[in-house]
C-alpha cells in the first residue's frame, strides 16, 4: 500500500491596519520618565482614512521608562508548515516453493512483493501579508519620534515544506520447496 500524501497547510493571517495617534502625557501619572497618550485603533481591513474611526480604538497612557523607547508594528503571521508524506507499506511475502516429491523436484520460492510508494510532502503555505501602519503626531509632539522604534511592517514568512514520506521494504522471498526422501526397509531373516 502507497503512503498517503501530505495534507495541505494553512496559510499566514494577514496583519492588521493599525491607527496610532501619539502625544505627550497630562502628567497625570507621576513619574521620573516621560508618559506618552496612545490612541489605538487596529482593524483588518486596509482602509484610506488616517485617523482611527472604528469603536475597537484604544486609548492609554506609555510610561517611556529607563530605555525611552516606542516600538509599533502590524507584521503578517508565518504560513503554517508543509504536510508529510506517508510511508509505503512493506511489500508482500512472496509465494512459498513446491515441496518436492517422488516424480518432481522441490521450487524455489517467489519474490517478495514490492514496497508501496512513498507519499509525498506538501509545499509550505503563504505568510500572511503586512498591515498598514498610519501615526498622527501634532507638530508640537514631534521630537516624540526620536523615542520611537523604525516601525516594524513585514509580511509572513511562508511556512516550510513538508517531508515525502520513505518507500515501503520490499517484502521477503517465499520460502523454497524441501528436499524429497524416501527410505527403504529391509527385513532380516
Amino acid at each position: 500500500m502507497n503512503g498517503e500524501n501530505g495534507t495541505a497547510p494553512t496559510i499566514g493571517r494577514n496583519a492588521q491596519t493599525v491607527h496610532v495617534a501619539l502625544k505627550r502625557g497630562d502628567g497625570s501619572i507621576p513619574k521620573q520618565s516621560l508618559n506618552l497618550s496612545l490612541t489605538v485603533d487596529k482593524h483588518t481591513e486596509p482602509c484610506t482614512q488616517t485617523v482611527d474611526h472604528t469603536e475597537l480604538a484604544e486609548k492609554f497612557v506609555h510610561d517611556l521608562g529607563k530605555e525611552g523607547t516606542l516600538s509599533l508594528s502590524a507584521c503578517g503571521g508565518p504560513g503554517g508548515l508543509g504536510g508529510s508524506g506517508g510511508n509505503g507499506q512493506g511489500g508482500g511475502h512472496g509465494i512459498d516453493g513446491r515441496n518436492a516429491t517422488k516424480d518432481m523436484s522441490g521450487t524455489n520460492g517467489g519474490p517478495g512483493g514490492a514496497g508501496g510508494s512513498a507519499g509525498d510532502g506538501t509545499s509550505g503555505a503563504n505568510g500572511g501579508k503586512a498591515g498598514q501602519l498610519k501615526l498622527v503626531v501634532k507638530e508640537q509632539d514631534l521630537d516624540l519620534l526620536l523615542a520611537m522604534n523604525p516601525p516594524n511592517v513585514k509580511g509572513g514568512k511562508g511556512g516550510k515544506a513538508g517531508l515525502n514520506g520513505s518507500p515501503g521494504s520490499g517484502g521477503f522471498g517465499g520460502r523454497g520447496g524441501t528436499s524429497y526422501t524416501s527410505y527403504v526397509c529391509y527385513e532380516k531373516r
